[in-house]
């Protein structure tokens, strides 16, 4: 029976959109089932890469803080709020490329990107009374005694991370193995990952009311 090459073996890793910046530590755990044959050696790749598409979207329905307000008596009714600003879903992407080394020990580079989170809402009054929220509508002259209000916001995220890797492969099956999953039949090898680094991440967002 000819033999099999083993499957390709990539630690798993799985990355939470954040909304803070911080890295400090991951581990991946690697698993796979295909036996080698007698006498062949697994292979424990060095170099690995990987591209995602990202769809993701803010979720700000339940935000009713006042953009622009109808003046008027002794209280002021909201024509515009931050919760009518819901941009649709943007698109990204994530690459990560890496080198576990010869003695364990490598690098990886990665760079997360979302791009066109964009939404306008408009409001329009019957009398010239809407101005902006808050005191920004009585000081300005340009931001009140309006019979329409219009609020534009967009929103983009750029992160880059740089890690130092610190590779373990345990060699695949081993019928002498301490570890029982080891000794397993269809067992080809697993490994432990841990990632030490840092992450860059830069949100820009521009509102505009008028």
């Amino acid at each position: 029976m000819p033999a099999r090459r083993p499957a390709s073996l990539r630690p798993v890793r799985v990355v939470p959109v954040l909304r803070a910046v911080v890295l400090v530590a991951m581990a991946g755990l690697g698993l796979a089932a295909v036996e080698p044959a007698v006498g062949e050696t697994v292979l424990d790749e060095r170099f690995y890469g990987t591209a995602e598409a990202l769809f993701w979207q803010r979720n700000n329905a339940t935000d009713a803080r006042p953009i622009a307000v109808a003046a008027g008596g002794t209280t002021d009714e909201t024509v515009l709020a931050s919760r009518g600003l819901l941009p649709p879903i943007g698109v990204g992407t994530r690459v990560l490329f890496g080198d576990y080394g010869q003695e364990g020990m490598g690098w990886e580079v990665g760079y997360l990107g979302l791009y066109d989170m964009q939404t306008r809402d408009v409001a329009v009054g019957g009398r010239p009374t809407i101005q902006a929220a808050g005191p920004l509508g009585y000081a300005a002259a340009g931001f009140n005694n309006g019979s329409a209000a219009g609020a534009d916001y967009d929103s983009e995220i750029n992160s880059i991370e740089a890690n130092a890797v610190f590779h373990r492969f345990d060699g695949g099956f081993d019928r002498s193995s301490r570890y029982p999953w080891q000794r397993c039949s269809g067992y080809e090898g697993g490994s432990l990952d841990w990632l030490a680094g840092f992450r860059w991440a830069g949100l820009e967002e521009t509102a505009r009311l008028g």
